[in-house]
């Protein structure tokens, strides 16, 4: 599965995250979708112009972006019209990486790859942008026509209000421009492998630009009932495509970078950003403890940064600013530097933090079997109190695993036994630390989520969760992945247990933690190996 990406986060778009080979289906009939469960007035929409027949609306934006009023495949503003992969020009009866035009079955691109480790047989080629016969508005519309950057299409997002509303008895998003004008982007659902997902729930169409730092993905415009924002996910899926006038901007220019934000905590640290431009650009930083390793570059490109360690007990920031030599675009990356605070106390030989948290919890400063906050520590299997050298079923304590009808008989925690958190002696924390620490359960870790503010961090060159407690005290999770069997995975994920049985489902146990994006009241099977974090037990 390939990591996913948002630049404009919002809680509400999960369906639109999940990758194309992993959606929910949902009724693709259903046309009362409405936020205040009332369907409104049907809308009309007013072409400000035709080109080869085709309408625009001017809706007075900032750039003059004109917008078309359909679809590609559409002959009126509310209808779907055509579904196309990114970088095709024809629509398909499957969308997945078997039959994509510039890939391979191993998620490899062919064409568009600004990554030698994601291209096929180390495969680059720098193109960040569509090329005009890739271009399903220019195909098929012609050279009056194309598909919108993102830059236009957060132009639209930002300067235009909107409204899930239904025109001719299809649901969409009225967009109305500064001067009045409207635009109606249907929301037509989204096509993967050979099953059409979110009809009457979502919409979406392609942006011309290629997801920086994920070539495998490209950006596209989604929208809801509460939510839009533009996302990345994979090439393969079939989307919209809802054209821009190309005539009086045919080639536009277009700077993007792969990262948007950094923190660090305690030491300093480096970090490289990826540059994605077709037009010469300067780097600057308005901080002096931020080190750049160039101060300007051309077209696609990379540069170093190197951030101070942070001495102090307070917090500071500093922004990277990247800008086009013909100033016309800039893009910036955020370096924060957390306060570097101290433990507030100990225990047993072990630190602890007060985050000012309403129950009094105090978490621990490292996992068990860790020395400092980043590292990593032991990996346990729920219910289990020593580490191993293979996590599965056939040696979980109290399972019996049979292989052959695959399935488990519990002898403790058994869901009828009337015991959802664990005992003392199968406590990994309390076994470990002595009897001043425990693992945490299920509700104090959604109040560690809920009560305290939380950033993607960097410690001694480790990616971790930072959380921030009211008092200004902090508390750092490390992203260390879990145990499967004998290997290692989810390096990209920070996950710990809770010392809570999962309700209703007795061979799991709820556990908290994530990738940028935190689970919280997840549950994972027992024999899996994960952190634990120990709380002080009161």
């Amino acid at each position: 599965m390939k990591t996913k990406f948002i630049l404009a986060l919002m809680p509400g778009l999960l369906l639109a995250l999940a990758a194309c080979e992993e959606t929910e289906t949902l009724d693709p009939f259903v046309e009362d979708n409405f936020a205040d469960g009332k369907e409104q007035s049907d809308t009309s929409v007013a072409e400000s112009g035709a080109i080869d027949g085709r309408g625009y609306v001017d809706l007075g934006l900032s750039s003059g972006t004109l917008w078309a009023t359909c679809n590609v495949g559409a002959e009126s503003p509310e209808e779907y019209g055509d579904y196309f992969a990114w970088g095709e020009t024809s629509p398909k009866l499957d969308y997945s990486w078997e039959t994509y035009k510039y890939g391979d079955v191993y998620e490899q691109p062919t064409k568009y790859c600004t990554k030698n480790s994601d291209g096929k047989d180390g495969f680059v080629d720098d193109k960040a942008m569509l090329d005009a016969y890739d271009d399903a508005a220019t195909v098929n519309w012609g050279y009056d026509w194309r598909m919108p950057t993102v830059d236009e299409i957060e132009e639209l997002n930002s300067e235009c209000s909107s409204t899930w509303t239904s025109q001719n008895g299809k649901i969409g998003r009225l967009f109305t421009g500064p001067n009045g004008n409207t635009l109606f982007l249907p929301a037509a659902g989204y096509f993967a492998k050979t099953s059409l997902y979110n009809v009457g729930y979502g919409g979406s169409c392609w942006s011309s630009m290629l997801a920086v730092g994920g070539p495998w993905s490209a950006y596209y415009y989604y929208w809801d009932s509460t939510e839009k924002a533009v996302i990345r996910n994979s090439r393969v899926c079939g989307r919209p495509v809802r054209p821009v006038v190309a005539t009086f901007n045919p080639s536009p220019a277009y700077l993007m970078l792969d990262i948007s934000e950094r923190t660090f905590w305690g030491s300093g640290g480096s970090f490289s950003v990826q540059v994605v431009a077709n037009k010469e650009w300067t780097v600057t930083c308005d901080q002096p403890w931020v080190a750049l390793s160039v101060a300007s570059g051309s077209g696609p490109g990379s540069f170093s940064v190197q951030v101070a360690a942070n001495e102090s007990g307070s917090a500071d920031h500093a922004v990277i600013a990247v800008t086009t030599v013909t100033g016309n675009a800039t893009k910036t990356v955020s370096v924060s530097r957390a306060a570097n605070r101290l433990p507030n106390g100990t225990l047993s030989n072990h630190d602890y933090v007060d985050l000012g948290l309403p129950s009094g919890t105090l978490w621990a400063t490292c996992n068990v079997g860790a020395d400092s906050p980043e590292e990593y520590g032991d990996y346990f299997a729920w219910g289990e109190t020593e580490p191993k050298s293979n996590y599965s079923l056939f040696d979980l304590k109290y399972c019996t695993y049979n292989a052959i009808e695959r399935k488990t008989t519990f002898s403790k925690y058994t869901g009828n036994d009337g015991k959802s958190l664990l005992d003392a002696e199968d406590d990994a924390a309390t076994y470990n630390w002595g009897s001043d620490w425990r693992m945490p359960t299920k509700a104090e870790f959604e109040e560690l989520y809920s009560e305290c503010a939380r950033v993607w961090a960097i410690r001694d060159g480790k990616d971790g969760h930072l959380f921030t407690g009211s008092n200004g005290n902090v508390l750092y999770l490390p992203i260390a992945g879990s145990y499967n069997g004998a290997s290692r995975g989810g390096e990209d994920d920070g996950v710990y247990w809770s010392s809570s049985l999962s309700l209703g489902w007795p061979d799991c146990a709820y556990y908290f933690g994530g990738d940028v994006y935190l689970c919280i009241g997840g549950y994972w099977q027992r024999s899996l190996g994960l952190s634990v974090r120990p709380v002080v037990k009161r």
